[in-house]
């Protein structure tokens, strides 16, 4: 895993301090060492999270983090020049193989309680426990049953240089699942990047500034007057041989054709009965992508993050049905499940209608989601510029 997966997604988790003493007796098995901040003139409080080896956070994977503990701004101290150091302490891990990534908070908007606010902003810093400094790759941290693993330093003093891809759902009808199966019909909708201007209470707002103003006529940012603090979908299609023409993706079958393209888009059924989960991929772009194949203009170029004030994602007619009957077994999870592809049953409704909601991970590792509780909570700090109730829209599937 390279320095670019440090940015990672910051879930809720259940979290405690570091013991007051660190030479106390500690239950269970315990990772201790230093969290290094280098770059950083004034350290602010660190979040050291702990991820599961085989379940990786964004962009990696989609893992959440088992457990985490907090590092005070106060307890750094250190010669300055952009240099300081602070003891940290996991406790009580039970005996695994784990990934340990932290983030600074500079700008007192991270809450891990809360799925909004649980997020790397622009300009905090990521860091994690490096293999090798000069490549920025994670190591894995092997940890044995009632054993303590000391001296694991954790370096921070990599700056997150984007947002949040916070968006909301800009289509004005519902994705047709008979209309998927009429490959000239592809099922698109919008993601429209917004700024959010909320307050959690009188000492904790959130303010993510945006969005980018786009090129007239085009969803492309204006690059003459574009802020990398904006708020915007940064779109990837990757070209790595440089022909012009997009990657495929490696996680997925070389016959599907999927082009391998940033950010991923991930649906999730809302209101799936009790004990079953229906979730589903789109892809931004791939409509436009096939067109310019067939002669049309290319849309963005290839190669090079590019930002967009919204972008279009194809909705792909396959979910993933996980329930206790399932014929296939996830072998990290144990969990059976079925792959539907209406393309193979012919038949609408062998996946569900509903509203299905949408998250957005970007290349960053950053991701932002819809519905989610902003549009419950209704506060707009500036209502001019946020409109909390579109955070309440989810995608709907007929």
């Amino acid at each position: 895993m390279r320095s670019d997966r440090l940015l990672a997604l910051l879930l809720v988790a259940c979290g405690y301090d570091a013991p007051l003493d660190p030479q106390a007796p500690l239950p269970g098995s315990v990772i201790t060492g230093e969290v290094l901040v280098t770059g950083v003139e004034v350290p602010g409080d660190v979040a050291v999270l702990v991820y599961a080896a085989d379940d990786p956070p964004p962009p990696a994977g989609t893992g959440r983090p088992l457990t985490f503990t907090t590092v005070p701004a106060a307890a750094f101290t250190g010669p300055g020049a952009g240099v300081a150091a602070a003891p940290y302490a996991l406790t009580d891990l039970p005996a695994g193989a784990y990934l340990l990534q932290a983030l600074m908070d500079l700008d007192g908007d991270f809450n891990p309680f809360e799925a909004t606010t649980a997020g790397a902003t622009c300009g905090d810093v990521g860091g994690a426990h490096l293999g090798d400094l000069a490549t920025g790759e994670v190591a894995v941290v092997e940890l044995g049953a009632d054993l303590r693993l000391d001296d694991v330093t954790i370096v921070v003093g990599s700056v997150v240089p984007i947002e949040r891809p916070a968006f909301f759902v800009a289509s004005e009808t519902a994705i047709s699942r008979a209309g998927s199966l009429n490959p000239t019909t592809p099922q698109r909708f919008t993601l429209a990047a917004t700024a959010v201007h909320t307050a959690f209470g009188p000492t904790f707002p959130l303010d993510l500034q945006g969005p980018c103003t786009p090129v007239e006529g085009t969803p492309l940012c204006d690059p003459t007057v574009l802020d990398l603090c904006d708020t915007a979908v940064w779109v990837h299609v990757k070209d790595a041989d440089g022909n012009g023409l997009p990657d495929l993706r490696a996680d997925l079958p070389a016959e599907a054709g999927i082009p391998d393209i940033w950010p991923r888009v991930y649906l999730q059924l809302l209101g799936a009965p009790e004990g079953e989960s229906w979730s589903a991929e789109a892809i931004p772009l791939l409509a436009e992508i096939g067109a310019m194949q067939l002669g049309a203009p290319q849309p963005l170029p290839f190669g090079t993050p590019v930002p967009l004030a919204a972008a279009s994602v194809t909705w792909l007619p396959v979910a993933k049905h996980v329930h206790p009957n399932g014929a296939l077994v996830d072998p990290r999870t144990g969990e059976a499940y079925d792959v539907v592809d209406l393309r193979v049953t012919a038949d609408p409704a062998s996946i569900p209608a509903g509203t299905w909601a949408v998250t957005v991970v970007s290349e960053s590792g950053q991701t932002w989601s819809v519905p989610n509780r902003l549009a419950e909570i209704g506060v707009s700090t500036r209502p001019d510029a946020f409109d909390p109730s579109l955070q309440g829209l989810a995608l709907p599937v007929d």
